[in-house]
């Protein structure tokens, strides 16, 4: 009987072009979709099952399969698998898709083609083999892909300026995609699914499976892999559960390093000569990230589904994405606190030096006035004939008069 393989990724983009599915109008256009198809790039449509929402959008798929990556990963595999003399190089690729979402993020899946595996170990071989296989020139093209995709959207520049991790274009390739998940699905009545759990669940290693009862059916959960056992041939809903998984904390883990990177640029900022890092427009457009990604990623939103609820409270246990909430927010709070204080302080000098021009304007003002009554006095000019010594004698009293307001109160 076969088994299906699947491999699933999130993997980040560098940098957050826009907030909803708005901004991927220009791909959906009738001339730029006559042109990516001609690259064999085909638009998909995958309609959410009922009840379950993506709080950050739905994103823009492509089938990729036809664009010849699905021969690069092909012959990569098969070399492995030649060189290890590990696997069975009848499986190819049966799909290939992408999915780019708004916050910056994508998520790639690969679907292997069904196949009647004669031993558990060659199903893993299989699937390693095509693992390493897309860390290298698929990866290289996947990239270009991507890079040619965000060239033609409507970015947002501030947005990606403040949200910047990386440069894509000078991102390794084996750097591109962090890791798989690989998803095995076998039927309720197949004859060695329990050697398939054992191979499976020793490559997982670290953790036990989480094991559990979902309305589609049986779910052993872990991190580098997951067998599921669907009660009819249902599995759209799993691979939803897994992609909103695997795309919200690559989303999480996105703004952790966005906002670790803007902490440490404020704290920087505390201990050099200058201005704040940031402006009070700046500043307040990343509170309100701060404020936004943990209620977008949030499971408990995106579904009230009893079941769904159960598999996204097993995937926190090895993500700990309520952990990631908790250090964007802290992080925010951080440099907020720094740079609050800082443009503070900048206001406070600028205020002092135009109260201090203010108060010297006035003063000489003062002192011109004084000088031209004296100039007018008829006994001022008996008295001190010499006008240099009068205008000196008269001016000096409200001279120090002025030094001594200046010093007690506005020097401070």
């Amino acid at each position: 009987m076969n088994i299906d393989i699947s491999m699933l990724a999130s993997f980040d983009l560098g940098a957050t072009p826009g907030v909803d599915d708005s901004i991927f109008e220009p791909l959906r256009s009738e001339e730029q979709a006559r042109s990516l198809a001609r690259r064999g790039m085909v638009p998909v449509e995958q309609p959410m099952p009922e009840g379950l929402s993506m709080n950050i959008g739905e994103g823009v798929t492509y089938d990729l399969t036809g664009t010849g990556l699905t021969e690069t990963l092909t012959a990569e595999a098969r070399r492995i698998m030649a060189d290890e003399r590990k696997g069975d190089d009848r499986v190819a690729p049966r799909s290939i898709r992408v999915t780019l979402f708004p916050l910056g993020v994508a998520y790639l899946q690969v679907d292997l083609q069904p196949h009647a595996y004669a031993d558990p170990g060659t199903a893993l071989d299989v699937y390693q083999a095509y693992e390493y296989a897309a860390y290298g020139d698929f990866s290289n093209k996947l990239q270009s892909l991507m890079i040619d995709l965000l060239g033609q959207i409507n970015r947002d520049d501030r947005l990606c300026r403040l949200t910047d991790r990386h440069d894509l274009a000078k991102v390794a390739p084996f750097d591109l995609i962090p890791g798989f998940t690989v998803l095995l699905v076998a039927s309720r009545d197949h004859p060695r699914l329990d050697a398939f759990l054992d191979v499976f669940s020793r490559y997982e290693r670290q953790y036990p499976y989480r094991e559990m009862e979902l309305d589609d059916g049986r779910v052993f959960l872990g991190w580098a892999s997951t067998v599921f056992v669907p009660r009819a041939e249902e599995r759209d809903r799993l691979e939803w559960l897994l992609k909103t998984c695997l795309v919200y904390h690559g989303v999480c883990a996105a703004f952790e390093k966005v906002f670790r990177n803007h902490m440490i640029k404020a704290a920087r900022s505390q201990f050099t000569q200058g201005s704040a890092a940031y402006d009070i427009p700046a500043l307040h457009r990343l509170q309100i990230l701060a404020s936004s990604i943990p209620l977008l990623t949030d499971f408990h939103s995106s579904t009230n589904n009893i079941s769904d609820l159960c598999l996204f409270d097993h995937f926190n246990f090895f993500a700990r994405i309520d952990k990631m909430h908790e250090r964007i927010r802290s992080s925010s709070a951080i440099f907020s606190k720094t740079q609050t204080g800082l443009l503070r302080k900048v206001e406070e000098d600028r205020a002092s030096k135009i109260n201090n021009f203010i108060f010297f304007l006035t003063g000489f003002t003062f002192i011109s006035v004084v000088a031209d009554i004296i100039n007018t006095t008829t006994s001022a000019n008996r008295l001190l004939p010499d006008p240099l010594v009068r205008l000196l004698l008269l001016t000096a009293p409200p001279l120090l008069l002025m030094f001594f307001i200046w010093k007690r109160f506005l020097s401070r």
